[in-house]
């Protein structure tokens, strides 16, 4: 069934929590998802009661919508069977979009709130607008994270129009080396940030080889505006390379030089 991507509902015992995890693309059903990627109305809180309007990705809005109503009385039993336990929503790609914006939905929802709901998003899409995706409420609810060039932290309708339109420039352009085209592509003219979808919430960036190999949490609209060309930007999204990345970060978080970075990111949750 379109809209409904796969998903489960399990409570983590250890850690007190029930958790909503949220799969990838794996169907066609899916991939219409993905592809229903053009702009559309969406109300959220900004800030305290203060709602504002913005734009949110038709397709991941939809999705969340049928789950939030498919999945409310099952996830409110669970929370109400387990006094103080907190409620995590989690996703990859397609899932890190929906659960995105299911988040956003439930946590206007005493009942959701009142649990500490929280997302975590992997390989986190373009989701939501520019206000929105940085909005007071949407970063204390939602972490989002992103490895290195991953193509679909950045790719929206706006970005793949400026891709189109660079390749149209520099394609014709067969005498010059591909570094040279590279840089003609980053040069060129691009879509306005306001007409552009981005990854929400606090978005942390691991192994960027822009900061060398560091991890940080990053605006998206100043770091994930545009695809970047690179031999690992379809690769490096395979959910297999987050989780190495995630247990590899865990691993190395005693010996970093600079354990304030790495003691943000354990706060928020992510390890």
């Amino acid at each position: 069934e379109i809209y409904i991507p796969g998903h489960y509902v399990a409570i983590d015992r250890i850690s007190k929590k029930v958790v909503v995890a949220i799969r990838g693309t794996m169907r066609a059903q899916d991939v219409l998802v993905d592809l229903v990627c053009e702009q559309t109305e969406f109300e959220s809180i900004y800030d305290g009661d203060e709602i504002r309007k913005g734009k949110a990705h038709k397709g991941f809005l939809t999705a969340a919508q049928r789950l939030a109503g498919e999945l409310h009385i099952l996830v409110a039993e669970a929370l109400r069977e387990n006094p103080g336990y907190e409620l995590v929503i989690t996703g990859h790609s397609l899932g890190a979009g929906v659960a995105t914006i299911l988040t956003l939905l439930w946590a206007r929802m005493p009942e959701f709130r009142d649990r500490n709901i929280c997302a975590f998003a992997f390989a986190s899409p373009c989701s939501l607008c520019p206000e929105l995706s940085q909005a007071p409420f949407t970063k204390r609810h939602i972490t989002a994270v992103v490895i290195g060039d991953d193509v679909v932290a950045r790719l929206s309708l706006s970005s793949f129009k400026d891709l189109q339109r660079a390749l149209t420039t520099v394609a014709p352009l067969t005498e010059i080396p591909n570094e040279e085209k590279v840089q003609i592509y980053k040069s060129l003219p691009r879509e306005s940030l306001d007409q552009k979808l981005f990854s929400s919430g606090r978005v942390w960036v691991l192994d960027s080889e822009e900061h060398h190999g560091h991890h940080l949490e990053v605006n998206p609209m100043e770091f994930l505006h545009h695809i970047e060309l690179s031999s690992s930007m379809f690769s490096v999204h395979l959910p297999s390379h987050y989780l190495q990345h995630l247990s590899d970060l865990k691993e190395a978080l005693v010996d970093e030089n600079d354990p304030r970075s790495w003691m943000e990111i354990s706060k928020s949750g992510l390890l």
